[in-house]
């Protein structure tokens, strides 16, 4: 039987809030600031099949007093489940003040009770077993912008972790693949960026073409061997005032030794929501969504999408028989003069199975 996942309780209740609140129109895009920045902390509860009943702290600080258009900022979260998960992250994106330095990464570290459903397209839910990962992930991005739009530079990355509490009996067990002992990848590689939208955190016009690979080398320290390349393709257009469709392609592969825990995979928040997250992972994925986006009064937007992606162990096994599809829509309410969104979204797969997700920002 379907499960269905039953919000608890949101709390959108900002513990403060320092902005200019003079209401403007979402299509207003101009580079002045507000006067002022904004800071946010936001408590929430939910319930989803793979946290139970979780609560925590979602925040941010909003560089929005001398301009709205690329503000930088910091964001994070704190959150803890009752299934005993942990997870806690800080996501930086700060532009310099003249606009020609971009950096941007994430620091994470999770403990987290999990699932796996084996590796590729066509797993079963029979294959379902339990397994805890910890892992600490840190990711540093530096560009520079090199004409007006295009920006290029450095990327180093750091991760390790490990599973356990294995099924004796299950797959993680007896085969013991990559990532079920302990794992340190230091990694080195380039991004690059093509970004004409008008805001980073809610954009209405514009795109964004995002290229990055990272090479994880024993003579670096790691202990795996492996390269990550990612495609990041985004279109916003406002086809009426406020109204806007956007569109995304994006691709994950990997080549070489790679823990399974973060292998590229279908499911959550961002790819193919209504999948749980994780439940298809291979070495190569492709996914594309699309979403209408819409005001419906005061800070509430609407949004409603649909998606399709597959993992294949290479690119000559995708087919369109293979893919599986999604389609869902939601809620977003607005909390800052940046556009900063707090989302909650229902998706849903094929044979009806919904799934709830509540975060901050946009998936794209």
């Amino acid at each position: 039987m379907a499960k269905i996942f039953i919000p608890l309780i949101i709390l959108l209740i900002p513990l403060r809030l320092i902005a200019n609140h003079t209401q403007q129109p979402d299509s207003t895009r101009t580079p002045e600031g507000t006067g002022k920045n904004s800071t946010i902390l936001v408590p929430v509860a939910f319930y989803q099949e793979e946290t139970s009943v979780g609560f925590g702290l979602m925040g941010g600080v909003y560089f929005t007093k001398n301009r709205l258009y690329r503000a930088s900022n910091l964001q994070g979260f704190a959150i803890y489940t009752l299934k005993n998960q942990v997870k806690l992250a800080l996501l930086p994106k700060f532009y310099s003040k003249d606009q020609q330095y971009y950096f941007s990464g994430h620091l994470r570290a999770t403990h987290y009770p999990d699932k796996y459903f084996g590796v590729g397209s066509e797993t079963s839910s029979n294959q379902e077993e339990n397994f805890t990962s910890r892992e600490i992930s840190i990711l540093a991005e530096g560009q520079r912008l090199i004409n007006q739009n295009i920006m290029v530079g450095p990327a180093i990355g750091f991760s390790s972790g490990y599973a356990y509490n294995l099924n004796p009996q299950g797959e993680l067990a007896t085969l013991r693949p990559v990532g079920t002992d302990s794992y340190s990848m230091l990694a080195i590689g380039i991004v690059a960026s093509w970004d004409t939208r008008d805001n980073i955190l809610f954009a209405s016009q514009g795109e964004l073409v995002k290229l990055s690979v990272l090479s994880s080398q024993k003579f670096l320290g790691s202990t795996l061997t492996n390269i990550r390349t990612e495609a990041d393709i985004r279109k916003f257009m406002e086809i009426f005032p406020n109204h806007i469709v956007s569109a995304r392609l994006y691709a994950d592969m990997v080549w070489g030794d790679f823990p399974f825990q973060n292998l590229p995979a279908l499911g959550g928040n961002e790819v193919l929501r209504g999948y749980f997250q994780g439940r298809f992972r291979d070495t190569k994925m492709i996914s594309l969504t699309g979403e209408y986006r819409f005001p419906i009064f005061w800070r509430f937007r609407g949004g409603v999408f649909a998606s399709a992606g597959d993992v294949q162990p290479n690119l000559s096994s995708f087919n369109l028989k293979s893919f599986k599809y999604t389609f869902g829509g939601g809620l977003r309410f607005r909390v800052n003069q940046a556009k900063m969104h707090i989302r909650f979204d229902v998706g849903i797969t094929l044979d009806g199975r919904p799934a709830i997700y509540i975060t901050a920002n946009e998936s794209f």
